[in-house]
Formats: C-alpha cells, structure tokens, sequence
C-alpha cells in the first residue's frame, strides 16, 4: 500500500492517501505525535489504525443513519462503510489521489459524484505542508452540485495518552446518551478542569465540548504540542477510553448528530452550489517540562 512521505529536518511525516486521506505516522522535531494502532501491519487498510483522518461531508454520528433535508429522507447509513450512524463522514472510507507533492508538502484529493448515501456531489482537498516543528493540514470541502448541501468538517487524530495532560478553554460539554448521541449540555466539571490541565488518562470521555476557542495544548513530559484552528472551530470531540494507550481530539466545524437538530445552533454550514468550507489545523511542538498534575 503506497504512502507519501515528508521530511523536514528532525520531522516526518507519513501519509496514507488509499487509506481515507489519513496520516499514518507524524514525528515533529524528534517526537511522536500521532499513534497508529500498534498491533496492525503498516499496510492495514482500516483508517481507524492511523495516527489520523479526515471528517466530512459530517463529524461523528447521525441518529439512526438518517435525516431529512429539505423534504428528503437522506440515509447516510448506506453509504460507504455501511456504518448504522454513518460514522464520521464519508471522505475517511474512501481513496484519495495524490494531487502534488514534493520534500515538505503535498495535495491529496477525493471527489464524490453523489448517490447512495450521499446525493450530494462534493469534492474533498487536504493540503499538507511540514516543517521543522509543525505541521499544517488544510481541509477544504466544496459543493460541486446544483442545490445547497449540509456540511461539516474536522479532523480525527489520535495522540499518545501516556503522561499526556490536556488543557483546553471550553464552557461545557454534551452529555451523551446509550449509543453516543449528544443528550443534554453539562460536564462543566470537567471543561474546568480541562482549562486547568486534565490527566488525560484519569478521565474517560467521549464527549463533545462546546464554546472552545479553538486550541488545545497537551503536555507529555519531554514536549508539548499546541494544537489551533484557523478561524477557530467551535467544537471539540474528546475521545479517552479506559485503558487506551491512545485518545482523540477532535477540532470539528458542528456537533454530533447536527443534522438532526437546529442547524445554525449545531454548527453546520449550508453550501450553496460552488460555495466551500474550509479550515486549517495546525500542530506545533515545542521541548515541555514536567508538568503539574491536576
């Protein structure tokens, strides 16, 4: 299975355009940042075992697979990956093309044509460009079809949870129901001590925080890594399962589940035909010190 690879001084990074558009291995400046599952092989086609991929045309889950757009019943359950919530999107569950590349940066791309599971046509860029401590991922996601379409984007990555505290200015966070659907807004516990500095391994969550400035800093005891969005995403999924050697989070344009609900309280965008959504993450990491647990 092919992979890109980009070098800049002490950081590399490894992409997996067959496998979701995903990363599959970033080192910045000498530091693994993003874990891939340990016990598959390098060539494993299932994205859920890289360091990270993409969220879109959605982010997480869709109750019951479906929703209903402008008098149509959209099952997003039978789309690619056959997921009864059609989890994260479609863009994950498919091969990207290599659009350019060279030493430190490249372009992958994906286009979908519409159909089942989707009826809308879209196209789906990621541009990556590496230096030596950072590493900036540009999603864009454009409308290609001839009626408006609902839109979410984010970004999964998956971070080393050993010694990881994680701080981060959110307000509070949806609680989430039997099968992970956002229920009611609390957990401001928990947004409180995330500003503070959350041992990540100590709380187990799969949550989604709201009113978030968009950055996130994680400390390990030897670096930490500033995460940030531009412009500043509203919503942040927190992923920590017990006894996980690896957590997400996830920076993402809308909620769980937000086509279900009022869509400009959920954040999701409506793009007119040609119209796109676009944002920037940006990892950089700088040597860290011991740092105090909460």
């Amino acid at each position: 299975m092919s992979r890109v690879t980009l070098k800049a001084g002490n950081s590399v990074a490894r992409l997996a355009p067959e496998v979701g558009g995903g990363i599959s291995e970033l080192i910045l400046a000498g530091h693994e940042i993003l874990l891939r599952e340990r016990n598959v092989d390098a060539g494993d086609a299932d994205p859920r075992n890289l360091g990270e991929f993409p969220m879109g045309p959605w982010v997480n889950r869709v109750a019951n697979g479906r929703f209903t757009w402008q008098g149509r019943d959209i099952n997003v359950a039978d789309g690619p990956g056959r997921d009864p919530q059609g989890l994260h999107g479609i863009g994950w569950r498919l091969a990207w093309s290599v659009l350019e590349r060279s030493d430190n940066a490249a372009c992958l791309g994906l286009t979908w044509d519409g159909g089942t599971g989707w009826p809308f046509p879209f196209s789906l860029i990621r541009r990556f460009s590496l230096s030596a401590r950072e590493l900036a991922i540009e999603t864009r996601l454009t409308n290609l079809g001839s009626e408006p379409m609902p839109a979410a984007v984010g970004f999964h990555p998956y971070f080393p949870t050993l010694g990881a505290v994680v701080r981060a200015k959110t307000s509070s966070g949806w609680i989430t129901d039997g099968v992970g659907l956002p229920a009611s807004v609390g957990l401001e516990d928990v947004a409180a001590r995330f500003q503070s500095g959350l041992v990540i391994a100590a709380e187990p969550l799969d949550n989604c925080f709201v009113g978030w400035d968009g950055v996130v800093v994680i400390d390990w005891p030897t670096h930490t890594l500033t995460m940030c969005t531009e412009p500043a995403l509203r919503y942040l999924q927190v992923y920590s399962p017990v006894n996980g050697d690896r957590f997400c989070v996830e920076p993402q344009s809308a909620i769980p589940d937000a086509f279900n609900r009022d869509l400009a309280a959920s954040g999701v965008c409506i793009l007119p035909p040609g119209a796109d959504l676009g944002v920037r993450l940006l990892l950089s990491v700088t040597p860290g010190v011991e740092t105090e647990r909460h």
